[in-house]
């Protein structure tokens, strides 16, 4: 049996997701500090688990599990608790859908984002590997929303064909 897991910070706001085939051995690991990647967060709480029999499979729940969507489902799980101090509440973050286009070229790009003045300047300066051939940029859309989900759909339907052909239909773009 495999075992997709994901355990939670008790001091800090972080989710690390696994897989293993003895949890409470990898569990004892994450609390004793022995993994290197998570013992600058710990101690943890186990917070979900799932049982596979093949590891392929096992595979794709982790994957998933590290996603941003995935992630944003082990915040929904009744384990689930921001870290703030009691009586707090924390900032709402909202999550951007943004469309840039290149000044010089026939381009198009869409990305998602909590902070979209940071990653305009981002794309601008070319620091971004996927888009520096193409700088400068302007903006020509964006739309807030709650959920990283929400957001994901927003930007893989403006990725798709009839999205950029939306983006094209815009008073920002002019045909080349």
């Amino acid at each position: 049996m495999f075992f997709v897991y994901a355990i939670k910070s008790r001091e800090r706001n972080y989710i690390y997701v696994g897989l293993t085939n003895n949890v409470d051995r990898r569990l004892k690991e994450h609390n004793n500090y022995e993994n290197r990647s998570t013992k600058a967060y710990a101690p943890f709480d186990l917070i979900f688990i799932e049982a596979f029999e093949t590891r392929i499979d096992a595979r794709k729940k982790e994957l998933y599990l590290k996603s941003g969507e995935g992630k944003e489902y082990l915040k929904s799980l009744p384990g689930w608790r921001t870290c703030l101090p009691a009586g707090r509440i924390g900032r709402r973050k909202m999550f951007f859908v943004y469309a840039i286009k290149s000044r010089e070229r026939n381009y198009i790009y869409v990305g998602l984002t909590n902070n979209v003045d940071r990653r305009l300047k981002e794309h601008n300066n070319y620091e971004n590997r996927s888009t520096k051939a193409y700088a400068p940029f302007d903006l020509i859309f964006i739309e807030a929303f709650e959920t990283r989900i929400d957001a994901r759909k927003k930007e893989l339907y403006l990725k798709s064909g009839e999205g950029k052909e939306y983006l094209k239909s815009l008073p920002g773009w002019r045909n080349w």
